[in-house]
């Protein structure tokens, strides 16, 4: 079993449009419950509804769960101690939502201790017959203002997108400090206190059944989910209305209606046994240090599962298509149908089969000129120290084929240079694909490109530089970084973990079948997708929380190492 604890949300994931519970699910959870598993409903729904689904499961399991989280973790009960875990939404905060809700002449409704216990909900709108009808099943009640209305929950509605967009900046703005907000439909806000959410139901269960996050497996499809996807190694998005929500679980599964079965069925209770996609970050990884050269045994290594085990294989790196060819013909794989190429952390990905790309995502062009704009600034300013950078483009692979130089345009080239080759001498001269660098100018064309390196003069200088772009910035990108002293820049929800993923879904992978390997910051997201992942003891600890195994080796040799013990054991 991957998961002994096993989060459900409710609405678009266990439950159908018609608000059942299927038997296939049902079955599932049963035979989850009856091998050890812990099913736990997190949920934003009421105490009322959720309780009815709770007796449901436990009547066909014909076994009692202990935990149910309501109102996304603002009532959480325990059955085994006959306990409730609860946090109110304070008296003059739900009296300030209420009045931008009458201000905006919208709806919203209060979950509050009274209406818990009558088993109503207190609504307030100019749509209440609306809201009525919506809650059918409830005792739904116009709110009395004058009573005590401290909350579990608020949720706030608008049949318009415009309006709940706006409604919800202006939340945020207010009461950001103090209260948490979530879109769970594209009309609908619910409101909690700070810090709490899914997220926060995840760590209360580590906490009493002391478990990692290694423990805990999370399936959800909304806004109100994520919160819960970025507290667990194993997280599920069954295909949201929003697709951005994919971005943030490890898994996503493309349909619905027994969802949470096939969760159970093919991961959960999948025993991982059987490699069948191999994906390895380069520097420092399947790359010695100093020489920048692939090890012998792990060369031989690879080619034996490429070759003779028909094991598909990966290099997931931050450096382009033309370097990772160098090094697939390096290594001296004889059966290149098997062989792909996750280039620019996850912005291409290309097929040597059929020598095409099979995914491109670029940087929008006036973001591109933004981020330029502030590299030079940086430099110019001397704040941070020297600075200088170097863009990725997406590769015209028929370039490679015919071995003419790949172009390398940068900003500050002699610094640039200077900080790769400190890394090691054989780092430009061996290990690169022949380039032609070029200072940009002012004529320099910012389409097509794909990722900004840039590089500070010490570590020190580097995470000012991180943070400068991250939190003062805002771009809507991704940054990450590969090295104690870069930066680097790509497209918003590019990965080498959402790579790793379209990749396994391109070649039909379950993705527990797959090993990822990986060293630094920007192998995370590739680390967290499977429980087959691997990393160095001197690796980052933030890394080192990402993987699930953990190996005493060194460069090149770890991937050596974690096939001997996942895929050529003797």
């Amino acid at each position: 079993m991957q998961s002994k604890i096993l989060a459900i949300d409710l609405d678009g994931t266990l439950l159908t449009k018609l608000k059942k519970i299927t038997s296939k699910n049902l079955d599932a959870i049963t035979n989850y419950t009856n091998l050890g598993g812990t099913p736990v409903i997190v949920t934003g729904r009421s105490t009322v509804s959720a309780f009815g689904y709770f007796h449901q499961i436990e009547k066909h399991a014909n076994k009692k769960l202990r935990y149910l989280a309501c109102f996304n973790g603002a009532y959480i009960y325990d059955q085994k101690l006959n306990k409730s875990y609860k946090n109110f939404i304070s008296e003059s905060l739900c009296r300030s939502i209420l009045s931008i809700v009458k201000r905006e002449k919208i709806t919203a409704w209060f979950y509050t201790e009274k209406s818990r216990e009558t088993r109503s909900v207190d609504v307030y709108g100019y749509r209440f017959p609306v809201i009525n009808k919506l809650f059918k099943n409830l005792n739904t009640k116009k709110l009395n203002e004058k009573s005590d209305i401290s909350s579990y929950k608020i949720n706030v509605m608008s049949f318009s997108k415009a309006k709940i967009s706006n409604v919800l900046e202006k939340l945020k703005k207010q009461f950001g400090d103090v209260l948490t907000f979530s879109l769970s439909s594209k009309y609908l806000i619910e409101i909690n206190n700070k810090k709490i959410n899914k997220g926060y139901v995840v760590n209360f269960l580590k906490n009493e059944l002391k478990a990692s996050k290694k423990d805990i497996a999370f399936v959800g499809d909304s806004f109100n989910d994520v919160p819960g996807f970025q507290q667990v190694r194993n997280s599920f998005a069954i295909k949201p209305k929003n697709k951005d929500v994919i971005q943030y679980a490890a898994h996503y599964i493309d349909y619905k209606r027994n969802a949470v079965a096939d969760v159970i069925n093919e991961y959960i209770l999948n025993d991982a046994n059987e490699i069948k996609l191999i994906a390895t970050d380069l520097d420092g990884t399947l790359l010695e240090n100093y020489t920048k050269e692939v090890s012998n045994i792990a060369a031989n290594k690879v080619s034996e599962c490429v070759d003779k085990k028909n094991i598909y294989f990966s290099i997931a790196t931050g450096r382009n298509v033309d370097d990772i060819t160098m090094i697939i013909n390096k290594i001296g794989i004889k059966n290149k149908n098997h062989c792909f190429a996750i280039a620019n952390n996850g912005s291409a990905i290309y097929e040597f089969k059929s020598g095409n790309y099979l995914y491109k995502e670029t940087i929008p062009y006036e973001l591109s000129k933004l981020v330029f704009t502030h590299i030079k600034k940086l430099n110019e300013s001397k704040k941070y120290g020297h600075v200088g950078c170097y863009v990725h483009r997406i590769l015209d692979v028929e370039r490679i084929k015919n071995g003419l130089n790949t172009q390398l345009m940068g900003y500050e080239l002699n610094f640039v240079q200077e900080r790769l080759a400190s890394f090691s001498k054989n780092f430009t001269k061996n290990n690169w694909y022949p380039k032609d660098f070029t200072e940009i100018d002012k004529n320099f064309d910012f389409k097509n490109i794909c990722k900004f390196v840039i590089y500070a003069d010490s570590p020190e200088n580097n995470k000012k530089i991180a943070d400068y772009f991250v939190n003062k910035t805002n771009l809507d990108l991704t940054f990450t970084t590969s090295s104690k002293t870069n930066v680097e820049i790509n497209a918003k929800h590019v990965s080498k973990g959402n790579a790793v993923k379209f990749l396994a879904n391109y070649l039909n992978i379950n993705i527990f079948n797959v090993m990822t390997l990986g060293d630094e910051e920007n192998d995370l997201s590739m680390l967290k997708i499977t429980p087959n992942s691997f990393t160095l003891t001197t690796s980052k600890e933030i890394v080192k929380d990402a993987a699930n195994n953990v190996i005493k080796s060194e460069p090149s040799i770890l991937v050596s190492d974690a096939i001997s013990q996942k895929i050529l054991r003797k």
